[in-house]
């Protein structure tokens, strides 16, 4: 295993159920509507709030991949904070001054409750575990994370789970 990835994982290890939490705001119904125009999405609930109240809504929908695409709520990281790659060093679950690569391992995401533009948000992330493995391509370490959404009273929106990959 490479001193690099053996580092890394015990950055990380370090990180392992410390939860990060931070007040996103209201997200705008623009926002809602520009990320569904922006993945193809044509149900008028998310450009006509006629329509989605007409559907049940009490307000405009946010589109369920929003919230799990957003790498950052804040406006963004200083050169710094950002890897050699582009990634942000800022997020949980990425080692600092580490000559590492970061890959998408994926993602699942569970729904809980209706997410609407306007209603004020937090999100709270968790690293849940770091595993050094040995791929067919060579050494892996395996991030896992938790992400989750909540209104600022804590009711559940989105729970994320997601793997990063490091080389």
């Amino acid at each position: 295993m490479s001193p690099e990835l053996e580092a890394a994982a015990d950055q990380i290890r370090g990180q392992i159920g410390r939860v990060r939490r931070a007040e996103i705001g209201a997200v705008s119904p623009l926002w809602a509507r520009r990320f569904a125009l922006a993945s193809g999405e044509t149900d008028p609930i998310y450009f006509d709030d006629e329509a989605a109240r007409a559907a049940g809504w009490a307000g405009t929908p946010l589109p369920p991949l929003l919230l799990s695409s957003v790498r950052s709520w804040e406006p963004g990281p200083s050169r710094d904070d950002l890897a050699g790659d582009g990634m942000s060093l800022v997020d949980a679950g990425y080692p600092r001054g580490l000559d590492v690569r970061s890959i998408g391992g994926g993602q699942s995401l569970e729904l809980h409750a209706d997410a609407l533009a306007g209603v004020e948000l937090a999100t709270e992330a968790e690293v849940t575990g770091a595993q050094l493995k040995e791929g067919r391509s060579g050494d892996l370490l395996v991030v896992e994370l938790e992400r989750r959404f909540v209104t600022l009273d804590g009711e559940p929106l989105v729970t994320c789970r997601e793997t990063r990959l490091f080389r």
